[in-house]
This record gives C-alpha cells, sequence and structure tokens, in this order.
C-alpha cells in the first residue's frame, strides 16, 4: 500500500517541525486516500527561512509537491520574518521560484478592515506619515532579524506582497477576501476527509486592533483614516512590529532542580495565573486540524479562554481527546490553564520552546503532568532549555509518567 492510501490505523498526518528557534515554523503534511494536503504554518525568523524551510521547500518542488496552504497566524517577528523573504523569493503565484503555495491565510491589516472603506489615494502628507511609520517599523525588524546578511526590500508589508504575487488569500469561497473570524463558526474544507475549523480570533480582538490602531494614528494625524490601500497596509503592519518589540511577560524564576518536587509541582500547576490579554496575541489565528477522526490543536499564541469557549461551541461541555495540541506562546503560562486542558485534553504536546529560559514557563509544565495523573504523556520540544533541563530529572520522572522527545527539524508522526 502506498503512503497516499494510509488511514487512521496508521500515521497519516506528519509534523516537520523547523528550527525556529524562539519562533513557530511547522510543515504538516496529511496523507489522505489520493491526495497529499501540506500546510506550513507560520516561518519562523528569516534564519529559520534560509537555514532551514527555503532548502526544504526546494526538495519538495523538486517531487512536484506544493504549499495548500500558508497559514501566519499574527505578525510577531517569531512567527512571519521568514514569511517576508519567502514571498520576496518566491515571485508570485504564477510564476513560483520557490514553490508553488495555493492558498495563504493570514489576517494582517484584512482583518481589521471589518467595515468596507473606500479605496482612495494617499494625500502627499498621510505619505509622509505612512513612511515614517513604515521607517520605525524598519527598526524594529533590523532589532529583531538574527541573521543581517538576508536583504529585506523595504516594504514590511506582507499584504502588499500576496497582493503583488497574485496569491489567492483569505478566498475559499467563490474567490472572495474573508476575514479569520472565529465566534462565527468559520471552517474550510482542506482536503476530501480534513478540515480547518478555526477558533480565534473572534470579532471582538480584531475591532479591539483597528481600536489600537486609530488611537495611533489619532496621536500623530488626528484622525483615522477610511482608505483601504497598501500605503495603509504597509504602516500598519510596521506598526504591529513596532508594538510588539516589548516583551510582556517577564522572565521567570528558575527553581534549581535539587529543589523541584512533586509538591512544587503541584502548587504550581494549582496556582492562578493571568491570561494574555495583548491584543497582538489576541487576533492570532487558531484551529483544529481534523483529519478523519483525528484532531489537533494548533493555537498560535492566541488567548486561551477565546479558543476554549470556541471550543465549547462547537464540542459543547463533554470533554475532547486531542491526538496533539501544540502549546500556545512557546508554552507560555499566560496562554494556558487547568480548565483548558481538563476539557481538551492529549497525551501529546508539541511547545516550540526556544533556546532562552524565557519559555515554556515552569507553570505550564506542570499543569501537563498534573492534568490526568494515569496517563503517560509525550512532551515534544523543538529547543531543549533550562526549563526542560530542570523537569527532566530522575526524581521528577518518578513521580509523573513523561517524556521529553526533542523534535528540532524532526518529524512528529500522528
Amino acid at each position: 500500500m502506498n503512503r497516499g492510501m494510509q488511514m487512521d490505523s496508521r500515521a497519516n498526518i506528519e509534523i516537520h517541525t523547523f528550527q525556529a528557534y524562539d519562533g513557530d515554523c511547522f510543515l504538516v503534511t496529511i496523507y489522505e486516500p489520493e491526495k497529499e494536503v501540506n500546510l506550513l504554518i507560520d516561518c519562523g525568523s528569516s534564519e529559520t527561512y534560509r537555514n532551514y524551510v527555503k532548502p526544504y521547500l526546494l526538495r519538495m518542488a523538486e517531487q512536484q509537491k506544493k504549499i495548500d496552504y500558508l497559514i501566519l497566524t499574527h505578525i510577531h517577528s517569531d512567527h512571519i520574518g521568514g514569511a517576508i523573504p519567502l514571498l520576496l523569493d518566491n515571485g508570485s503565484s504564477d510564476d513560483a521560484h520557490i514553490i508553488e503555495i495555493s492558498n495563504v491565510i493570514y489576517n494582517g491589516y484584512l482583518g481589521l478592515n471589518l467595515e468596507s472603506h473606500e479605496k482612495k489615494e494617499c494625500t502627499i502628507k498621510e505619505n509622509r506619515i505612512y513612511q515614517g511609520i513604515i521607517a520605525q517599523g524598519q527598526a524594529v525588524l533590523g532589532r529583531n532579524v538574527t541573521e543581517k546578511r538576508i536583504t529585506l526590500n523595504e516594504e514590511l508589508c506582507i499584504s502588499k506582497l500576496l497582493i503583488q504575487g497574485n496569491y489567492n488569500w483569505n478566498a475559499w469561497n467563490e474567490n472572495e477576501l474573508h476575514a479569520v473570524v472565529a465566534d462565527s463558526q468559520m471552517k474550510i474544507d482542506i482536503g476530501n476527509r480534513s478540515y480547518i475549523q478555526f477558533i480565534s480570533p473572534n470579532r471582538e480582538q480584531l475591532r479591539r486592533m483597528n481600536k489600537k490602531w486609530e488611537l495611533y494614528m489619532k496621536k500623530i494625524y488626528n484622525k483615522f483614516p477610511d482608505i483601504d490601500n497598501l500605503h495603509i497596509r504597509n504602516a500598519f503592519e510596521a506598526f504591529q512590529w513596532i508594538i510588539n518589540n516589548e516583551d510582556y511577560e517577564t522572565i521567570q524564576g528558575m527553581v534549581s532542580a535539587d529543589v523541584l518536587t512533586k509538591e512544587k509541582i503541584l502548587q504550581m500547576a494549582e496556582g492562578r495565573y493571568s491570561y494574555d490579554y495583548t491584543d497582538e496575541n489576541m487576533e492570532s489565528i487558531a484551529f483544529v486540524l481534523v483529519s478523519g477522526s483525528k484532531k489537533i490543536l494548533f493555537l498560535g499564541d492566541a488567548n486561551i479562554e477565546v479558543c476554549r469557549k470556541n471550543l465549547e461551541q462547537i464540542y459543547g461541555d463533554t470533554p475532547v481527546k486531542m491526538n496533539l495540541i501544540k502549546l500556545p506562546h512557546h508554552g507560555s503560562k499566560r496562554n494556558i490553564s487547568m480548565r483548558f486542558l481538563k476539557q481538551y485534553f492529549s497525551d501529546s504536546y508539541l511547545i516550540s520552546a526556544g533556546e532562552t529560559k524565557m519559555r515554556p514557563s515552569m507553570e505550564t509544565i506542570a499543569m501537563i503532568l498534573m492534568n490526568d495523573l494515569v496517563e503517560s504523556k509525550k512532551i515534544y520540544i523543538v529547543n531543549r532549555n533550562q526549563t526542560v533541563e530542570c523537569f527532566d530529572k530522575k526524581n521528577i520522572h518518578s513521580d509523573f509518567d513523561f517524556e521529553f522527545i526533542d523534535v528540532k527539524d524532526k518529524v512528529i508522526e500522528i
């Protein structure tokens, strides 16, 4: 039986976890009967793209494969920094230099454009203002790009690259652009037996970001532009680079291995932590990937309560077991909760942990270990860091049935 004919009894989903350092970048391949579906979820940094993603995509193209869906969850540089050089290198949808990309899912300025604005030219004054915002965004981007030798063109705007490249962008319904709005229970079929069910962001999250953008524009321009064109798209996305330059979670105090006990893990798991209500993360796209009987949660950097409430609208109050949960925001304690893990649980978790000691939070791993003490758990880690090492000790393994599995630039089979 060839690979394309595999069914649920064997692994019919593969997740390739690229080295994204402190970011996210996953290639998900679904093997359906007579069909292969490839989803590239986020692109990490420009270094991720150059060293790992680009060579892999070129090999895929040589095998006559394509990216069916490029999903860009939100505009944090650790998620889509690599998307800019990818789109620049690729040229266009009609003449792809790297790989064919059939569809793109991305909100960007489109996600804010919930009301219709007139499409007209900017004035000279407006152009100067937008160019100033873009210049600030470029400065922030320069500090976030690990490899400075990669030359990005002067545009930060993903939207512009998608439009100029004639990509099929959020156009899954009669070639009409749609923002991803999860509280409308939006879902799209991506294969014969596979679909994506969006669970973040809600319309309210998009409106909140719109308000933040309005206030920013009024501060420097005394009014909010009701124009929808590429100058504003450029400026808005540069604005997101600017406001995302601040880290919203302080570095956690590390617990030394010799004092990390079962009692301390229980205490951490039962603690109450404030949710991440930053507007930029709350507009992150999150979704359930369903293929046959298998369900995988990809939670981006989304607010966990928004995801939980939308999942409850779909599945009701009954607890649902997922085949794998990609934890949000690199395992931050502010983007997960015991309430969520009890309602939507798994024996397999994926954390795109960075090489720094910042995330995952120790409290997040504690919640995973304490949630259902009977079931054995696999915790897939993209980078092994100090947080992971604190838990990967003999005394902790003797109290909890779990294993860390290093998956940097490797494949998870489901």
